[in-house]
């Protein structure tokens, strides 16, 4: 099992080009690509070839942290479920930057099923929620379920294993209440949940706090033609109390909060509307906040299940249900 979506360091470690990730803090020495396990072959292949085309040209000018000259840093490569990838190219700022774009566009992007190319110039560090610039085909990349279509834009938080990826949203989408008349999708990201489940319900909900998300969900509702979901831009312990005040009908609700879990009142509104709660479907990435949570709902809970993201690691997703 690969990551979708990787991110690789360049590095001018004892004046030698190179692209990894770094092999210990405070150290620009990096473990070369080919040696990292959870990066897949064709990402691997697409970092290096990029890096050993730009020394052909005497153009591999890697961002030195001693004198703050160059322009490579990082790069991230997302690859969709149709093996097509999206680069996001971070560089820093330093004179004759523009030239050194223009050679980049010069790469043979095609050959290697790459579909859509952005950069990201910053002076001080890069920001992966910050402003991109396309150089290179597509607007998106896309990612196809059943017969949805799921677009993301660079920076976007996406789930990173392709496989157990879709066998997750299967999973929930197997185990959901149909019967309610409403879907609530905290912390909705690009709007996954809400567009593979807007057929089920009569009005669904998404709320998420990242803007360029809220936009890519949007989107992504309008792409599949799609008139009975509301996206809503605002941090989730912001809005709840407004959003479930006017509940008055069956409800399913379905949470992925990020690693810290959940406000304290997120939940204390949920408890509150639990007579028009059907089911809360939660998916955590971290047990040690879950296990948090449950304590405080007043709703019986169940493991359904538990998803090793990637063998070898401690990234598990816990799939859990509420009544």
């Amino acid at each position: 099992m690969f990551r979708n979506n990787f991110i690789f360091t360049f590095s001018n470690y004892e004046n030698e080009s190179d692209v990894g990730i770094y092999k210990r803090k405070r150290s620009r020495e990096v473990i070369p690509c080919e040696e990292i396990k959870i990066a897949s072959p064709k990402s691997k292949l697409i970092v290096r070839n990029l890096l050993d085309w730009l020394k052909s040209y005497k153009k591999d000018d890697i961002y030195d942290f001693d004198s703050q000259e160059g322009y490579l840093h990082n790069i991230s490569i997302r690859n969709n479920n149709n093996n097509e990838f999206m680069l996001e190219i971070y560089l820093h700022n330093n004179d004759g930057i523009d030239m050194f774009i223009k050679k980049i566009k010069e790469f043979d992007f095609a050959n290697l099923n790459i579909v859509s190319v952005y950069i990201q110039i910053y002076k001080h560090h890069h920001n992966f929620r910050g402003e991109f610039t396309k150089i290179y085909g597509s607007d998106y990349l896309d990612y196809h379920f059943k017969k949805r279509t799921i677009s993301i834009y660079p920076g976007a938080f996406f789930q990173t294993n392709n496989d157990i990826l879709f066998e997750m949203y299967n999973n929930i989408l197997d185990i959901m209440n149909k019967e309610s008349n409403i879907f609530m999708d905290l912390y909705c990201g690009v709007g996954v949940m809400s567009i593979l489940s807007s057929d089920f319900y009569e009005k669904c909900y998404g709320i998420e706090i990242n803007s360029n998300s809220i936009d890519m969900a949007n989107y992504n509702m309008k792409k599949n033609k799609l008139n009975n979901i509301e996206f809503i831009c605002s941090p989730v312990e912001d809005i709840i109390s407004n959003l479930v005040s006017n509940i008055s009908e069956k409800i399913t609700i379905f949470i992925n909060p990020p690693r810290s879990g959940l406000r304290k009142n997120v939940i204390n509104e949920l408890n509150k509307i639990k007579k028009y709660v059907n089911q809360i479907v939660y998916l955590s990435c971290s047990e040690k906040t879950l296990g948090r949570d449950l304590k405080l709902f007043n709703y019986s809970s169940k493991i359904i299940k538990k998803y090793n993201m990637f063998l070898d690691t401690g990234h598990i997703e816990t799939l859990c249900v509420l009544r």
